[in-house]
């Protein structure tokens, strides 16, 4: 671990924009998850129900499932650092507005909230696909790719796990509205380190911007299935890559339900459990390199999804707290795991002229199946605790299955996760 770990601090130390990258992600994920929690909570004590916190889960996603494909092009086709600049300033004015809003307005109905939430859900894809396309851009090589991806993976969760501390004194001592708005404040402070990064497009690029988001919209797309129809792999990379994002949607519902009836509502737990999830995501990354080499890029996918899956069915027979705290980070170790496996590969398949549309319709896969998925185990979570998580487990015990089937060499092949698109006509037609 000690030699991973200095290879990793070794690489951060010569890499400025990874690291204001890094600590940008950071800060703003202290806030996300602050927010997180503080808006979960907030519905949980109004009604009493995990189909509230479900709602708020489907609309964010209806929203991206809107948004995503718009935002892929327009992410493309921009300056990336700009849009995470003003994504998380929006996003500050926002949170900031809806806890000063339910602060000095305690009666104020939660259709405002909502309101509010489907804004902010509005910024996320372009926040998304912006970071995920502007990191391969601040490395020297794609060699390099794995070891920034795990160095933003590690900040975000350590930037998840002081939210999560954070907001539970915070919640406990004051209210989840106080939460919002310091969460709030936060993202102004991130935007502010995003503007440090130092990225700059081409000027011939830029002058062109308005002209291309417009005019080449639906061309770009077209181009981009066209491609990927000739490498039929990527469909199932991007559909299997969506069941981690499925997992933390699922620890996102079940967290404030499982504490209020198995743990007595202790809201100290909510931040034991998060925090699980966040060490467990910050114990694993010094191994990822070193662990997908033994097992194998389509081996460590299957592994992430089935201990993810096992976990859910385990938490269903009501544990003791220390061991529900275990299973958390071993939860957050496989998830954190498998998606940097899955999101570095198709970073490194990819390339900086379509990225931001790649990651677009992974999101929009996430987008659809969430929305299926989620008011289903909202309405068994609401059943029982139990039933909840026995489906929670089930669907991921599916995607691993599926993810083992796809990496056999009967379906793509040898090491389907790694076959690159073709990348050469695409840079043609753009130009």
């Amino acid at each position: 671990m000690m030699k991973n770990g200095k290879m990793l601090l070794s690489f951060l130390k010569n890499a400025r924009n990874i690291r204001l990258l890094a600590l940008a992600i950071f800060i703003s994920n202290i806030g996300s998850g602050m927010q997180l929690i503080a808006v979960s909570k907030l519905l949980y004590d109004r009604t009493n129900s995990a189909t509230s916190i479900g709602i708020v889960i489907i609309l964010q996603y209806v929203v991206m499932f809107v948004v995503q494909f718009i935002s892929g092009t327009v992410v493309d086709r921009s300056n990336q650092k700009s849009i995470l600049v003003i994504s998380d300033f929006t996003k500050g004015l926002l949170i900031v507005g809806a806890g000063a809003l339910f602060f000095f307005i305690p009666d104020t109905s939660l259709g405002y909230l909502f309101v509010i939430l489907v804004i902010v859900n509005i910024v996320v894809p372009f926040f998304s696909n912006a970071q995920f396309t502007l990191t391969p851009e601040l490395v020297k090589d794609k060699d390099e790719l794995l070891q920034a991806n795990s160095i933003l993976t590690t900040l975000f969760q350590a930037g998840q796990l002081i939210g999560s501390a954070i907001v539970a004194s915070i919640i406990f001592f004051m209210s989840p509205v106080a939460a919002l708005i310091i969460a709030g404040s936060l993202f102004f402070l991130s935007a502010l380190n995003f503007k440090l990064i130092e990225f700059h497009k081409k000027v011939k690029e830029q002058k062109e911007e308005h002209k291309s988001i417009s005019a080449h919209f639906f061309g770009d797309w077209k181009v981009l299935f066209k491609e990927i129809g000739k490498e039929k792999s990527v469909l199932a990379h991007l559909l299997i890559s969506s069941g981690d994002y499925m997992a933390v949607n699922i620890f996102n519902l079940m967290l404030i339900p499982v504490v209020a009836i198995h743990y007595n509502d202790n809201s100290f737990y909510i931040s034991l459990f998060d925090s699980g999830f966040a060490i467990g995501s910050m114990i694993i990354v010094a191994y990822i390199a070193s662990f997908s080499k033994k097992l194998g890029t389509n081996n460590s996918a299957v592994v992430g999804l089935l201990l993810q899956s096992a976990i859910l069915i385990i938490l269903s027979i009501n544990v003791h707290v220390i061991f529900a705290f275990l299973l958390m980070v071993v939860y957050g170790s496989a998830n954190s795991f498998s998606i940097t496996i899955f999101n570095t590969n198709l970073q490194k398949r990819s390339t900086a002229e379509f990225m931001g549309r790649i990651n677009s319709v992974k999101n929009f896969i996430v987008s659809l199946l969430t929305i299926t998925l989620i008011p289903v185990l909202s309405h068994m979570f609401d059943i029982s605790i139990e039933y909840g998580l026995m489906a929670s487990g089930i669907v991921l015990f599916t995607y691993s299955l599926v993810s083992f089937l796809v990496g056999r060499n009967f379906a793509f092949g040898q090491d389907y996760l790694s076959k690159g698109i073709q990348i050469e006509e695409i840079k043609k037609k753009l130009v």
